[in-house]
């Protein structure tokens, strides 16, 4: 069982900005693979949303990038936030930890 398969579909347009998560897997598709992994995806590397649409624009170690919409759904992600109670931003790595939007910066 891959690690896709293992936690789920969610793909990297799936996230909003201020997210992140692990890589757990890459399209299929012939070009898109090699495409992905040209910029830096590989399974077990962190990704972040900083914002956009389309393009998506995500910091991928030190580089910022902005993917097609197209690209970034090949790109399987573990979610590393989970939902913050209502009026309240989740904040990326602290697993479940939030900050009021009045006092965030």
């Amino acid at each position: 069982m891959s690690q896709a398969e293992k936690y789920g579909d969610e793909r990297l347009g799936d996230l909003k900005p201020g997210q992140e998560g692990l890589v757990t897997g890459l399209s299929e598709e012939a070009g898109q693979r090699e495409r992905l992994m040209e910029l830096g995806f590989v399974e077990g590397c962190l990704v972040r949303v900083l914002g956009g649409r389309d393009p998506l624009l995500v910091q991928l170690g030190e580089s910022r990038l902005g993917l097609s919409r197209r690209l970034a759904s090949g790109v399987e992600i573990l979610c590393l936030c989970q939902e913050a109670p209502s009026g309240r931003e989740a904040v990326p790595g602290d697993r479940g930890a939030a900050v009021s939007r009045a006092g965030a910066f």
